[in-house]
């Protein structure tokens, strides 16, 4: 159960409830599985992987230490664990994703014909395909994972860009639950302008960031600030409404709110060219 509500927590950024509960399970491997990732995600990099010390053993642990390596782009590491752990799926999976990151595609072919059957894997063996234009073999993949929403996302993706709308609509009533897909019939129905059943879907995933940002799009085109604003600070962690956030305070000439927004993301492109902007009209050019 608490391993549950911890899942909760940390889904809603409440890293400090989170990690009161698990102070009370230090040998307990889901939970302090679970302490890794509120580390990992808060940046403490260092807790995290002495968690991975007391478990060298464990591969769910151990795949989640080589995220950290991945982040900190510490490749030996990560190739000792894959190399301690070559039939574990999850482990070679962080293994694909470093080749990705790497581009070394061939690799994460090697190691995906490995794993036919692990969905994961299969996935980011797509995205090359899909990043490649080899659309067909991106396609042969998903009919085997029929009922896998991830793989299904990434087909709609493809049947988008090929412009396939009619498959793309029917993925999108087989997983009417999933989020993700749900975002990209959000996108087919904005460049449509059937604002409408944008925002009908928007009210059954009030959640989504992404979805809300297009919601947050149309708000704006018709000059409803006042809901865009709602919309918005719920999510004062996604850079995406953040910006949109930026935008609406410029437009309304409102500098102070979109800066004091802009200095909470130095590392978001998007929003540090917004910044520039607001410093221009102000004639702070030095800054």
């Amino acid at each position: 159960e608490d391993s549950k509500l911890i899942k909760e927590l940390i889904s809603e950024e409440r890293y400090d409830e989170a990690l009161e509960i698990t102070k009370k399970y230090p040998n307990n491997i889901p939970i302090q599985s679970q302490l890794m990732t509120i580390y990992t995600k808060t940046g403490e990099y260092k807790k995290s992987m002495e968690i991975a010390r007391k478990f060298p053993n464990n591969t769910i642990i151990q795949s989640q230490l080589m995220i950290i390596y991945i982040k900190k782009r510490e490749y030996e590491e990560i190739m000792k664990i894959a190399q301690k752990f070559p039939n574990a799926a999850r482990v070679q999976n962080q293994l694909v994703t470093m080749y990705m990151k790497k581009r070394e595609y061939m690799k994460v072919i090697e190691v995906a014909k490995k794993f036919p059957n692990d969905a994961t894997i299969q996935s980011k063996l797509m995205t090359i395909y899909t990043r490649t234009g080899e659309y067909e073999k991106a396609i042969e993949i998903a009919r085997i994972f029929s009922d896998y929403e991830l793989i299904q996302n990434q087909l709609m993706t493809i049947y988008i860009k090929t412009k396939k709308y009619e498959q793309a609509f029917e993925i999108a009533q087989k997983f009417p639950n999933y989020a993700p897909i749900q975002n990209q019939l959000v996108i087919m129905y904005m460049k449509k302008r059937e604002y409408m059943k944008v925002i009908e879907i928007a009210q059954k995933f009030p959640n989504y960031a992404p979805i809300q940002s297009q919601l947050i799009t149309i708000y704006t085109r018709k000059c409803e600030y006042e809901k865009a604003l709602e919309i918005a600070q719920k999510f004062p962690n996604y850079a995406p409404i953040q910006s949109q956030l930026i935008t609406i305070y410029t437009k309304k000439g409102e500098y102070e709110k979109a800066l004091e927004i802009a200095q909470k993301f130095p590392n978001y492109a998007l929003i540090q060219s917004q910044l520039i902007t607001i410093y221009t009209r102000k004639c702070e050019y030095e800054k």
